[in-house]
């Protein structure tokens, strides 16, 4: 059909139910024409197959690119270009993968007194002046690192700020170049 004015065309028939607009010609005779979902969108249309009775469709054609079949809510997001994930989906992964790379960063703290250590520090202890106390700061995702770098007497006392520590309250490190490797479920602490 060639381009028309409203006014121009000639009545649509369409089953009823798929009706999306109703235009009634009251300039002359009254005549009703109907702009149906099909009319509009085409099958395939603009943004792909429709279903008429419904509207819906089954992807989106872009003017360039790939085609998208899907909107997702998974937060793998995957390697897939045909599904566009949801703003939530993209947030929950970045999160997560930059917690994984925070993780993974060291910091070295040298401490000579009580001290507290969290994800990522490696806490390097001298005891010549005495007990130290280190409390662990229980987080999601990481590795803590004691360590006793002095060669007298004086234990390290480790602890969690939270739970146990493989089952205990606390542990000792007693010997020179004593260390442990802790992780947490965020309860509990364990030695790796």
């Amino acid at each position: 059909m060639a381009d028309k004015k409203i006014t121009q065309l000639n009545e649509l028939v369409a089953a009823d139910g798929v009706d999306v607009l109703v235009i009634v010609d009251v300039i002359g005779t009254d005549e009703t024409k109907k702009i149906i979902v099909s009319n509009l969108m085409g099958t395939p249309g603009p943004i792909g197959a429709v279903t008429p009775s419904s509207g819906s469709f089954t992807s989106l054609d872009l003017a360039v690119g790939p085609q998208v079949d899907e909107i997702s809510s998974d937060t793998n997001l995957g390697i897939n270009n045909d599904v566009l994930p949801t703003q939530n989906a993209v947030k929950v992964y970045v999160d997560n993968a930059v917690a994984d790379v925070s993780s993974a960063i060291v910091n070295p703290v040298h401490v000579s007194s009580d001290s507290t250590a969290s994800v990522g520090d490696v806490v390097l202890v001298d005891t010549t002046n005495g007990t130290v106390n280190i409390e662990l700061i229980a987080v999601p995702k990481g590795k803590i690192t004691v360590k006793k770098i002095s060669s007298d007497a004086n234990p390290v006392i480790v602890t969690p700020n939270s739970g146990t520590i493989d089952g205990f309250l606390s542990i000792s490190l007693n010997t020179s170049n004593d260390s442990f490797t802790f992780v947490t479920d965020t309860v509990n602490f364990y030695i790796v």
